[in-house]
């Protein structure tokens, strides 16, 4: 049951007014899975400056693990990779999206080498204070924000996975630059999280035989993984890219969208249940938000918003919201059909106006 008006323009009248909740007013902002991501990444900032502390110019012309490129390159990398970081989380903290690098993977790709070159003293400054402006743009996301996404090479890149993406990024870089950090060094909360990911990817990795040779072995069919030939780690761009499962509680809200029609004769006595129901549903813990419109058709579209499933299951069960559930069906409505649905992306605008010489939003 929702109380709305009949000219085609959302309720702004009535028990809901100003009841409108932005993500601010509820917790969305760091959920169990991205505050690990950001304490994790964390950490590992701190083994990477512990290890890069102290080298010499020597040891910064070393090669790597990675072809062509010296320790100087790594670090290089790793330094402009979490600029790239900042920058997208603080145009989104402004409500704007950002490619990761201004001037795409080019400028990147020149910046890095540009860069390898500086003398050690350079380079493991430019790391630490790097990683202070990520650290500190971590520290200045809102809930809203963390909302947002940024862009990498045109694909949408929500903001909620770059802390972990920066926790891989050192990780495995980490261990690249072959100063006595290797894989067995990986912490354990790490390497679950990416086995995730890299487990999920196998199937895209392994043809024929290797695909059924890696089964048996998963499934315990086979002792020996035997010469199984996968395609490289990250064979498709969206590899890189995958939501893991522990970041996709940050957003708890559920939308539920209530599309009905209205008998005529009954509109009197529906407008009284629903302004009661209204009250109620204000009061409830978790409510966010409802707004109803009127199609030129006289279709209503009710849009309710709460925090999360228990909230949005307390209303549905109250023990009035049942009672005028029935009568919807019995004297009400001609017909409906409901839609709860989870927000998987949210990005807003807000044009600037000047108003008596002060910037405004409306």
């Amino acid at each position: 049951m929702t109380a709305g008006n009949d000219e085609g323009t959302p309720s702004t009248q009535g028990p809901f007014s100003g009841q409108a909740g932005h993500a601010e007013e509820h917790d969305l902002a760091v959920s169990h899975g991205l505050g690990e991501s950001i304490a994790g990444a964390t950490r590992a900032h701190r083994r990477l400056e512990q290890t890069v502390d102290g080298i010499d110019d020597e040891v910064a012309r070393r090669p790597t693990t990675l072809p062509g490129w010296t320790v100087g390159h790594v670090l290089t990398h790793l330094a402009r990779n979490a600029d790239s970081h900042a920058r997208m989380l603080d145009a989104a903290s402004d409500g704007r999206a950002v490619e990761q690098y201004a001037g795409g993977y080019e400028q990147r790709s020149a910046d890095i080498e540009v860069g390898a070159g500086r003398s050690a003293a350079e380079l493991v400054d430019d790391v630490r204070a790097s990683i202070q402006r990520l650290e500190g743009a971590w520290e200045r996301m809102t809930p809203r924000a963390w909302h947002g996404h940024g862009f990498a090479n045109g694909a949408e890149w929500p903001c909620r996975v770059m802390p972990f993406h920066r926790w891989r990024e050192v990780e495995l870089h980490h261990v690249d630059l072959g100063l006595g950090y290797s894989p067995d060094d990986w912490p354990l909360d790490y390497v679950r999280r990416e086995l995730e990911l890299a487990a999920a990817a196998l199937p895209e990795r392994a043809d024929g035989s290797d695909a059924a040779a890696l089964l048996a072995w998963l499934v315990g069919r086979s002792d020996e993984t035997g010469d199984i030939r996968l395609a490289p780690w990250q064979t498709k761009p969206e590899h890189y890219h995958m939501l893991p499962s522990f970041l996709a509680d940050l957003d708890t809200r559920l939308v539920t969208v209530f599309r009905s029609r209205l008998r005529e004769e009954a509109k009197g006595e529906y407008d009284l249940v629903a302004l009661e129901m209204a009250s109620i549903a204000r009061t409830m813990p978790g409510f966010l938000e409802l707004k109803t419109f009127t199609a030129d058709d006289g279709e209503r579209v009710s849009v309710v918003t709460f925090a999360n499933q228990e909230a949005q299951s307390a209303w549905r069960d109250h023990p009035d919201h049942r009672v005028a559930q029935q009568l919807g069906r019995s004297n009400f409505y001609d017909s409906y059909d409901i839609q709860i649905c989870r927000v998987v992306s949210e990005r807003s605008f807000r044009r600037q106006v000047l108003t008596e010489g002060v910037n405004a939003e409306r």
